[in-house]
């Protein structure tokens, strides 16, 4: 026999080795890689600097229909936190005094904000509008808020980031 010809394998019992191992090891990285049946859960996010117009937009209409007034925000919403409070300003006469003064100040309503499934932005509304109990802002602390069980709703062209 030459030097630069190749044995062959007399013992066939590492061939037999992997046929085991292979389909084995095969199996183990594709459970590791298969998605889970249930899905990451959303978690608390805000709105990259400079949101984009339809951002903003999506987020006027959102809060618009929970409130049930036309909401204009800036590009400072969501900047900071994953919560945007709304408070309905009281209405002042010239001299300063609440035109109104017999009507308690409303609640705030409150969204939060999440991403979901890569950058996927949802807000979802937390506490709705009502009225605060009789000595207005004193006793709000010890009111107890009126949470409000909302679906998250996707905005779309929104670019969120985890806090």
């Amino acid at each position: 026999m030459s030097a630069d010809r190749p044995r062959l394998i007399k013992s066939r019992k590492p061939l037999a080795r992997l046929t085991v191992i292979v389909p084995w090891l095969a199996t183990m990285v594709a459970a590791c890689a298969a998605p889970t049946s249930k899905p990451a859960a959303p978690v608390a996010a805000r709105l990259q600097p400079d949101p984009s117009p339809a951002c903003l937009q999506a987020i006027e209409e959102v809060a618009g229909r929970a409130t049930g007034n036309r909401v204009l925000l800036g590009p400072a919403a969501f900047s900071g936190s994953d919560e945007l409070v709304l408070a309905r300003a009281l209405r002042r006469g010239a001299d300063g005094v609440p035109l109104d003064g017999r009507m308690p100040p409303e609640r705030p309503v409150v969204f939060k904000l999440a991403v979901a499934a890569g950058d996927r932005c949802l807000m979802r509304q937390i506490q709705s509008a009502g009225s605060l109990p009789p000595g207005g802002g004193g006793a709000a602390a010890t009111a107890p808020a009126s949470p409000v069980s909302t679906e998250p709703v996707e905005l779309p062209g929104c670019r969120c980031q985890a806090l």
